[in-house]
């Protein structure tokens, strides 16, 4: 049993650091991983090794400068151009990185 228990003493938790200046510690940014369009009466690969390679070089480039992805979904997208009217789909990115001073 531990002295300080036993002579009724609490051991108190370590101090809190100072808290910072500003409230926010974090600056987000936000940009769309667009796959290039498979061109006209072409399917979509998918997520082929290709896609997947482009991918990880989009999230290294913002990792190369502190970055991390924060969170991500699919957007809706209807574009009229070229042979006419295609949906498909953005991968939108949120990153986040520590407040640079």
């Amino acid at each position: 049993m531990n002295s300080c228990h036993a002579a009724g003493l609490r051991q108190h938790p370590p101090p809190i650091p100072d808290t910072p200046k500003e409230p926010w510690m974090y600056e987000y940014h936000v940009d769309a991983f667009v796959p290039p369009a498979p061109g006209c009466n072409s399917t979509d690969p998918g997520w082929n090794p290709k896609r997947c390679g482009d991918f990880a070089k989009f999230l290294n480039n913002y990792a190369a400068q502190g970055w991390k992805l924060h969170s991500s979904e699919y957007r809706a997208v209807t574009a009229t151009k070229g042979c006419g009217t295609a949906t498909g789909s953005w991968l939108v990115c949120v990153f986040e990185r520590t407040k640079q001073e």
